[in-house]
């Protein structure tokens, strides 16, 4: 390696004469650098008559099976592979052919009738003629009028033709080999006969088998289908502002204790998944069931989903009474996946659903307040893109993003008492994306970036609130945000991340947010070896946030309600009507740590909010599950 004055630098090998005509005065530094290179050495391992079939290893017990073809029938044997065994292949009748016609045939005679197995002898080629030219000094000759001129040289074994620079060994014997090697490793041949043949039958394995402490998505699928009913009053009367009652906010969902079952095809064609996860406060249950075919190259997904929840007490405006509601939540899905190629694929699910709010029969009146039910079918259309590459727990490297629309009708379908089918007015019509990117530093830091976005549209619409992270162990809802105020919204849901805040530090029908990560394993960078998952999972996090939700065309409408604020008394008929200018974005940032501990993986944050360009006090995040 040459470092020029001008602080150029030229790198050739060793033996390079590049360097030789370069001014030597121009020459400010010279080293050497050594570099390694991986060589691929091929050798012969077998000398069989004809080619292998095919063939099948276990390292693992060091055994082998080889089908060949033998007096056109396949037969099968079996070897022990020996790494570096190294064997001599037989002459060919095509090498034959090609020595007889070149006159080269006789001068191996020689060699012909060695003996399988043994070490041939070597011999000196005998002195005689080929096409009229003496040999000479161990040179051998041919006519110039011959086919191409070939000049061969015979260096003790190895005879080089030049016609296509083909070795051929001359210490071999030049017949035919047998139909089976010599070798010692095949002991075991069996014909193999088509009438035997047992066609494939399903065969299932349990792949899964877990109980743990759980509050994400039970399957993927649910993302949108997960969102929650709008609070309701029972029997038609309005609901109050959420933020007059906090029981009324969001509800988040709580952590529950899973057991999940996996079950798989032998050859992996076929999956069932279901499993049940209880609450820890024992308020309700959530029940899924799931069958994926993969058979074929468009797969099939068919599921069920069915979750019970004992809500909290809810005062009910017109009869001032607390009263007890029990919400169940079905839903079927169907969905198709077709891969593109190895990266992209498109999908399509459907869905039907049913929510359904019932005030306990125990409670009093409860005969004069009827169920609340409302059914909804769906259709959304994704296009996914993926090509990420997990190095390690929450470290990839890559991009992912998808991009999706959805359609959502409300319907009104009867079983029970009779048959009815009915499509009801208005639709709830959603797009979206999520955007993903790990940007690696080095073979073990990454920096994560995401952008996602929604919004709902139509008679219906989805109501989203800004703030918090996903899958968080304690959750406070900020019910000084005011609400929007249309009242034309059938579900709500998160838009995370925003951490340093509250959940619904904004709302609206639409959310856009991005985050931006500093994933750090640095305890890797200082051991080698880390068998305690605990340290060797441990990242360092720094992180920025920013996002915001809005109602309307644009988040900086100066009608938005969350820039105004209604202020009145008890038993007094003085309303105040206050408005004022929030900044719309909304930012976060702070550091955090992420390690495995008893088989979960923990998230832990410090975060500071801005809000309005103030910085808002600390908070702290705890999670579980990994990031983005």
């Amino acid at each position: 390696v040459l470092v020029l004055t001008d602080s150029t630098i030229l790198t050739q090998p060793a033996d390079s004469t590049f360097f030789a005509g370069l001014d030597s005065s121009l020459i400010d530094t010279v080293f050497t650098r050594k570099r390694y290179l991986t060589v691929g050495a091929v050798a012969i391992s077998s000398n069989f008559g004809n080619r292998i079939h095919s063939m099948d290893l276990a390292p693992k017990v060091n055994q082998g099976v080889q089908v060949l073809m033998e007096e056109d029938e396949l037969k099968v044997y079996e070897f022990q592979p020996q790494p570096g065994k190294m064997v001599d292949a037989w002459t060919t009748p095509f090498q034959r052919a090609r020595l007889d016609r070149r006159g080269l045939l006789s001068a191996l005679s020689g060699n012909l009738g060695t003996t399988p197995g043994k070490e041939p002898v070597k011999q000196s080629p005998p002195d005689q003629k080929v096409q009229g030219l003496e040999i000479e000094d161990g040179l051998l000759f041919q006519s110039e009028f011959s086919e191409p001129e070939v000049i061969a040289e015979i260096d003790q074994d190895v005879l080089e033709v030049e016609e296509d620079n083909t070795p051929i060994r001359l210490d071999l014997p030049v017949q035919s080999p047998p139909p089976v090697s010599n070798s010692q490793d095949l002991v075991i041949g069996k014909k193999f006969s088509p009438s035997r043949i047992i066609p494939y039958r399903l065969r299932f394995r349990t792949d899964l088998l877990t109980t743990t402490l759980d509050n994400s998505l039970l399957f993927g699928g649910l993302d949108n289908f997960a969102a929650e009913p709008m609070p309701t009053s029972i029997g038609g009367v309005p609901t109050v502002d959420p933020s007059q009652n906090e029981n009324l906010g969001y509800q988040n969902q709580p952590l529950g204790i899973l057991l999940k079952a996996n079950v798989k095809d032998l050859f992996e064609d076929y999956e069932m998944e279901g499993g049940i996860r209880i609450p820890t406060r024992f308020n309700g249950a959530e029940y899924f069931v799931f069958f994926d075919d993969k058979k074929n190259r468009l797969d099939k997904r068919y599921a069920f989903y069915r979750k019970n929840l004992r809500l909290e007490d809810q005062l009910n405006p017109a009869t001032r009474i607390l009263e007890r509601r029990e919400a169940t939540v079905n839903l079927a899905q169907y969905q198709l996946r077709y891969p593109l190629d190895i990266f992209r694929s498109v999908r399509g699910i459907a869905t039907v659903r049913e929510d359904k709010t019932t005030k306990l029969a125990t409670d009093s009146l409860a005969f004069v307040i009827p169920t609340v039910r409302f059914q909804r079918a769906g259709l959304r259309l994704e296009y996914v893109f993926d090509n990420t590459l997990p190095v390690s727990p929450n470290i990839l490297n890559g991009t992912r993003y998808k991009v999706y629309v959805e359609a959502v009708k409300k319907i009104q379908v009867d079983l029970i008492d009779e048959f009815k089918f009915s499509l009801n007015e208005g639709w709830l019509g959603l797009i979206g994306f999520d955007a993903r990117h790990y940007q690696r530093i080095d073979k073990r830091s990454i920096i994560a970036a995401r952008l996602a976005g929604a919004s709902s549209f139509g008679r219906e619409k989805i109501l989203y609130y800004l703030g918090g992270v996903d899958n968080a162990m304690f959750t406070s809802f900020d019910s000084s945000i005011p609400f929007p105020t249309s009242g034309d919204f059938a579900y709500q849901t998160l838009a995370t991340n925003m951490r340093g805040f509250k959940q619904n530090i904004r709302n609206g029908n639409s959310f856009a947010v991005a985050n931006f990560e500093l994933r750090v394993p640095f305890l890797n960078y200082f051991f080698k070896r880390l068998r305690s998952p605990f340290l060797k999972n441990l990242q360092a996090i720094g992180f920025f946030d920013l996002g915001t939700a809005w109602e309307g065309p644009t988040p900086f409408d100066e009608d938005s309600p969350i820039n105004s604020a209604t202020i009145s008394e008890p038993n007094t008929p003085v309303v105040i009507q206050v408005n004022y200018f929030r900044d719309p974005i909304v930012a976060g940032y702070g550091a955090g740590l992420r390690t495995s501990l008893f088989g979960y993986f923990i998230r832990f944050d410090w975060a500071y909010g801005i809000e309005t360009r103030e910085v808002q006090d600390r908070m702290i995040h705890f999670s579980l599950g990994k990031d983005f």
